[in-house]
Parts: structure tokens; C-alpha cells; sequence
């Protein structure tokens, strides 16, 4: 009779404990979630100008963080978060130092998703990035080229491996970078923000690549398509390309001060 009382209670303490460890960690997989959400509109409030809501996303991961330390979309999220704090204390009268020590945090954040899943794609991404942007180092810069291209392979119909390496083959130049990468890049981009600004802006990036390549039919289409909407805020600029079109071609500066533009948020998700 003692024995099965024994095991009886036994069993009852190991059942009140599996339940506390579910009820646990459902509180913590649910205010993750919540975290991300939320996570979500200030980075979207950061796009659309508002850089004061980047210090208030990266304290709210860094506290689900340290519930949740091993979660892998807080780490990305905070990745990002971080990324804009450096573009807000890097606008005009911000504090340079504080912009570096937040892309520091960037990075460190990323290296630290990639050491629980190196095959992250949306941290290889983001930590070959910024290797690429911040490394003065040749060995490094391949090094960060090669990882995001290694993204895009793992998670082909990802959006951010896609504008990561976007964003290198608009830094390079012409006989460096890998066209067709880029070409497939800027189309992918642009169907997946389709009927949004954003959309617009990347049919006209990709015009002006066709542009420089001397394929002017192909470029007439992506100006044409970023103009298509009837909200389309860029049918001055498509208007210009289409001029210099018609004169053989777009003026080199004309594009090369487009894509000095891109790290302005505004310009893809301003209103």
C-alpha cells in the first residue's frame, strides 16, 4: 500500500512539474511572439522615418531575449533593430560613435544566431552584409559576399538574403559584380512588392541595370512597370529615364545618384 502511495506521488509531483515546464515555456514561446510582432511595426515605423522607435524595438528583444536566449528570429530581429539604431544615430546631428557601436551589436547579434544555426539563412545574410559594408579588409569582403550568396542558395524565396545581395551588386562596380545575380535579385524584388512602393523603386533599379547594359527595351519595360501604379511616387524619375532612353541612353550619373540614395529608407517606404 505505502509503495503505490509512493509511486502515486511520486507521479503527481513529475506531472505537476511537466505541467509547470509546458505552461513555462508556452508563456515564453507566446511572449516571444509577441515580442516579434511588435519587433515588426517599429521596424516598419523606423522605414517610414520614424527612427525613434529603434531604441525602443532593441529593448524590447533584448528582454524577450533573456528569457528565450536560443531563439533565432529574436536574434534576427535584433539584428535588424540594432542596424537601425546605427541609420538613426547616423542621421544628420547624431551621434557617429553611437552608430558604430550599434552596428558593433549588429554583427555581434548575427554571430551569435549563426553559432546556433550556421546555416541561418537570414543570419548568414545580415552578418555578410555587413562584412561586406564594414570590412576594409579584401579577404573579409569576399568572405561577406561569399555568405550571402550561400543565403540566397539555402532560402531562394527569402526576401532579406535577396536584398542583401541586391545591395552588393549595386555597390560594385559594373565589370565586378554578378549580373545575372543581380538581375534575378531585382526581379524577384520587384514581383514580391508588387503594387507597392517599393515594388516601384525596384523595377526601376532594375531598368537602369538593363540600362547600363545596353539592353534598352528591357529597361524601357521595368521603367514603364514602376510608373504602371496610379500611386506610383515615381513617375517623375521614370519620366527622366524614359527621356534620356529616347537619346540613347540613361547618364551614368543619373543612376550612380539613384543607388547613393538607397540608405535612405524613404525612399522605398516613405509615403
Amino acid at each position: 500500500m505505502r509503495g503505490t502511495k509512493l509511486i502515486v506521488t511520486i507521479v503527481g509531483v513529475v506531472c505537476a512539474g511537466v505541467a509547470a515546464w509546458a505552461q513555462q515555456t508556452q508563456s515564453t514561446a507566446e511572449k516571444s511572439t509577441v515580442a516579434l510582432q511588435q519587433a515588426r511595426r517599429y521596424a516598419f515605423l523606423v522605414r517610414a522615418g520614424q527612427f525613434d522607435a529603434a531604441p525602443t524595438a532593441v529593448k524590447l528583444l533584448e528582454e524577450a531575449l533573456q528569457t528565450d536566449p536560443d531563439n533565432l528570429a529574436l536574434l534576427n530581429a535584433l539584428t535588424t533593430a540594432y542596424q537601425h539604431l546605427a541609420l538613426a544615430a547616423g542621421q544628420p546631428g547624431g551621434d557617429m560613435q553611437e552608430a558604430r557601436n550599434a552596428g558593433l551589436r549588429a554583427f555581434a547579434a548575427s554571430e551569435r544566431a549563426l553559432k546556433i544555426d550556421p546555416d541561418n539563412a537570414e543570419a548568414l545574410a545580415a552578418h555578410g552584409g555587413m562584412l561586406f559594408v564594414a570590412s576594409p579588409r579584401p579577404e573579409r569582403i569576399q568572405a561577406g559576399i561569399a555568405e550571402v550568396f550561400r543565403a540566397v542558395a539555402l532560402a531562394p524565396a527569402a526576401v532579406q538574403p535577396r536584398l542583401y545581395r541586391k545591395a552588393i551588386g549595386l555597390a560594385q562596380p559594373a565589370d565586378r559584380r554578378d549580373t545575372p545575380a543581380l538581375l534575378d535579385d531585382l526581379t524577384f524584388l520587384a514581383k514580391v512588392g508588387g503594387g507597392s512602393r517599393s515594388g516601384d523603386m525596384e523595377h526601376v533599379l532594375l531598368g537602369d541595370v538593363y540600362a547600363e547594359i545596353g539592353k534598352v527595351d528591357e529597361a524601357r519595360r521595368e521603367y514603364l512597370a514602376a510608373a504602371k501604379r496610379p500611386a506610383s511616387a515615381v513617375r517623375d524619375l521614370v519620366q527622366s529615364r524614359l527621356a534620356a532612353l529616347d537619346q540613347r541612353a540613361v547618364p551614368t550619373s543619373e543612376i550612380t545618384k539613384l543607388r547613393g540614395e538607397l540608405g535612405n529608407c524613404l525612399l522605398c517606404h516613405g509615403r
